[in-house]
């Protein structure tokens, strides 16, 4: 593909940008794009097209038989029994934030959530009682309401949250606020 022959920023739509934008002057000017990045591209431009046969500005998708590039997926690396272990020895429990972070990081490791769905629980999407906790689909990566389970010793860290969160003076209905709204330290 001509793309990656030529390198990053060597393709403008408008004549003469360069003369503004300068792209010679990135770090990465020509250096070979990845197939991953032509296929975001590949991706975005099937996406416009697709959008202009619905809006009936043209008849047929002119990228419809257009491939992807093959790529190689790398794998993620996970953090060993005894990295997480090291992660919770370093969090002060004492301390609203860290406290915070270690029921946050518990929660996620028990049931799977993500940070972002995990930092949006409010507190009645908890039910404590059977162990689960409610997404709601606004609030979920693939838009879909998910019910949660985890342990009976998350439970048991995330009573005894709520009674420090309470006795720190957190009135927030979400379940992990970022700041308290009182100003002085709270110690358990």
């Amino acid at each position: 593909m001509s793309l990656q022959k030529r390198g990053k920023y060597t393709a403008c739509a408008v004549e003469g940008a360069e003369e503004i934008n300068f792209p010679s002057h990135r770090m990465d000017y020509g250096k070979t794009m990845s197939n991953i990045t032509i296929n975001n591209y590949l991706r975005n431009l099937r996406g416009f097209f697709n959008w202009l046969v619905d809006m009936e500005y043209i008849e047929k998708n002119p990228m419809r038989r257009i491939k992807m590039l093959p790529h190689q997926r790398t794998g993620k690396s996970y953090l060993t029994d005894s990295e997480v272990r090291a992660l919770f020895a370093v969090l002060d429990k004492d301390e609203f934030p860290e406290y915070r972070d270690y029921i946050v990081l518990m929660l996620m490791l028990d049931s799977g959530t993500r940070l972002g769905e995990t930092l949006s629980v409010e507190t009645e999407q908890l039910d404590l009682a059977v162990r689960t906790l409610t997404l709601p689909a606004d609030k979920t990566k693939g838009r879909k309401e998910r019910t949660i389970f985890f342990s009976q010793r998350t439970v048991k860290e995330l009573r005894r949250w709520f009674r420090f969160r309470a006795g720190a003076g957190c009135d927030s209905h979400y379940a992990f606020p970022v700041q308290r709204r009182n100003a002085g330290s709270q110690k358990l």
